[in-house]
């Protein structure tokens, strides 16, 4: 029984840490809700239900080499706000580091790397007839300060990036090019380093998900003989980070990445 008035039960649940990220895609999707029910006795109950999203965590505790012995060990966590992003929108993070090593740690990068691969087949009379692969990286600079993280101490970076306009992942209805994302953490110490790799989704988003909603240029006075600029290229979505300078994310506001577009005609 409960008597009148507000009450409140604080609880806690330890998840799996091998549990999938959360995401949201036009083919499917992998979400996590919390639900709580009042059983009320002869009348109907009474439920309110509430998504939370499940982050990307990746810890990882590595004994670093020194010159000529152990130099001690270094302990990082990286954690991601979710796996699945949208150019535009921005990728929340926090990592923190744990040095107990004999080396102050000077520098700690945080890299967007696209994966490309090509397939092609030869019709050369000396082909094989097996496809052809070719594989070209392009790195993406989300952090990448000097620090100055002492001996035997703890630092934490909390940030945001915004994800820059790139194509999707995995170039849906090409089988010739197919493209893959992927997030690494790397921190030198010592004479060697250590490194996390998490892979990411970048989804193009639907015209539900466009923030400026659907436009069309077409007005009364255009007709079949209407031309338009003959010489294009291909945009890829992105949201107006610009129109919105004032939202932050955690009490800041995301760096913009900005990066050389890849440079698909010197494969």
């Amino acid at each position: 029984m409960h008597p009148e008035g507000a009450h409140m039960y604080p609880f806690s649940f330890t998840l799996n840490p091998n549990l999938p990220s959360s995401f949201e895609g036009s083919r499917g999707y992998i979400r996590y809700t919390c639900k709580a029910t009042i059983d009320r006795p002869w009348k109907f109950d009474q439920s309110s239900k509430r998504a939370f999203t499940m982050p990307i965590i990746a810890e990882r505790e590595e004994t670093m080499q020194g010159c000529c012995c152990d130099a001690g060990k270094l302990g990082v966590s990286l954690h991601l706000n979710k796996s699945g992003y949208v150019p535009g929108e921005p990728i929340v993070y926090d990592i923190t580091i744990h040095n107990n090593t004999d080396t102050t740690i000077t520098s700690v990068t945080l890299t967007l790397r696209q994966i490309v691969k090509y397939t092609g087949f030869s019709d050369s009379l000396f082909s094989s007839g097996n496809p052809k692969y070719h594989t070209k990286t392009q790195d993406i600079s989300l952090f990448g300060h000097a620090v100055n993280i002492g001996q035997n101490s703890t630092h934490s970076i909390n940030r945001a990036t915004l994800v820059p306009s790139l194509p999707p992942s995995h170039l849906e209805g090409c089988n010739i090019i197919d493209i893959d994302y992927i997030i690494i953490l790397k921190i030198p110490c010592s004479w060697s380093s250590l490194k996390i790799e998490r892979g990411i989704i970048i989804a193009p988003p639907s015209y539900e998900e466009c923030v400026f909603g659907k436009v069309n240029v077409r007005d009364e006075n255009d007709d079949e003989h209407t031309s338009g600029q003959m010489a294009w290229a291909p945009a890829y979505p992105f949201y107006d980070w610009s129109q919105h300078s004032s939202q932050t994310y955690g009490g800041f506001a995301p760096d913009v990445a900005r990066p050389a577009p890849p440079d698909y005609n010197q494969i």
